[in-house]
């Protein structure tokens, strides 16, 4: 898991996480970011921090939050 701070404040998250069985080489991607700091590019970096934690697995499904909570 990737998380973005501001000021000591969690601001977004990211994380990567492995399917199992047939699927075990690709993953379930979830990212989350606080309103007011949407549309600016954070969750590009933290997609792209979470993929060197990863590197090789595809991602094929994807989730988000549209709430004001990390």
């Amino acid at each position: 898991m990737v998380c973005a701070e501001v000021g000591g404040r969690m601001i977004g998250l990211c994380e990567i996480e492995p399917m199992f069985g047939k699927m075990r080489h690709v993953g379930n991607l979830g990212i989350s970011i606080k309103q007011g700091y949407r549309d600016i590019g954070i969750g590009l970096d933290l997609m792209k921090e979470a993929e060197k934690l990863d590197p090789g697995r595809p991602i094929i499904r994807g989730s988000g939050s549209e709430s004001d909570e990390c």
